[in-house]
């Protein structure tokens, strides 16, 4: 797991538990980067991450994946499936009419020839805003992009490039992603995870496309996400 900028800044304060099902269970608090005075006028300061079903590899290194009551957050049927080999440009074309900040995306990708190859997420029409997930096929690195992700309340406006090792698997990227506001949260293969802020200037900045020339696109589903029942 890493986070867009240290652990300690946006993946923090992590616990964990066995629940009745056996399963190991890991709570983080997700933290952001804004100003003490962007905390004051909204309010809140902060939230929690979702949470984590932990699991060992065949390999035997560390597999994490979110829970999978969160399917049950779905406000609706999909907005967007794709079950067969599409081209990244038919994709785009699916998910042109889809807008938001609470979001559900699950993607595999057949990275073939790409040299990079990923998901634009809070994306304004004009590509003026976005928040980039993106994987090097060259240096074999799972990676996030905020130098657009826009700076509303942020302290940093700019921060940069982040980005770890990931291999493949079979060639393929599988990306499990969450809009949630101003979080993005992104599962990797079950082995790699970004924890990330990004707080967009423009009221336009919420669509979503796909990048990768020479990729593939075999699986892709997108749901619009509700509130947690209390």
């Amino acid at each position: 797991m890493f986070s867009d900028s240290t652990r300690s800044r946006n993946f923090t304060g992590p616990s964990g538990t066995v629940d009745d099902k056996g399963r190991s269970l890991v709570f983080t608090i997700a933290q952001d980067r804004r100003s003490e005075q962007g905390h004051y006028d909204s309010g809140w300061a902060h939230n929690a991450g979702l949470p984590i079903a932990l699991s060992q590899r065949e390999d035997g290194d560390l597999a994490f994946e979110p829970v999978a009551e969160v399917a049950g957050l779905h406000d609706g049927a999909a907005l967007v499936t794709i079950d067969s080999a599409t081209s990244v440009s038919d994709a785009n074309a699916a998910l042109a009419s889809v807008k938001g900040d609470l979001l559900h995306i699950k993607l595999t990708m057949e990275a073939g020839s790409a040299g990079t190859l990923g998901l634009d997420v809070l994306r304004s029409p004009g590509d003026e805003e976005r928040t980039r997930l993106f994987y090097d096929t060259a240096a074999q690195e799972l990676g996030v992009d905020r130098t657009r992700s826009g700076s509303v309340s942020s302290t940093v406006p700019d921060l940069g490039i982040r980005k770890g090792q990931l291999a493949l698997v079979d060639g393929k990227l599988s990306l499990d992603v969450f809009v949630d506001r101003s979080i993005i949260e992104a599962y990797a293969n079950t082995h790699r995870s970004i924890t990330t802020r990004a707080y967009p200037s423009r009221t336009d900045s919420f669509g979503l496309q796909l990048f990768g020339e020479g990729s593939t696109v075999t699986s892709l589903s997108v749901w619009k996400m509700g509130g947690m029942a209390v």
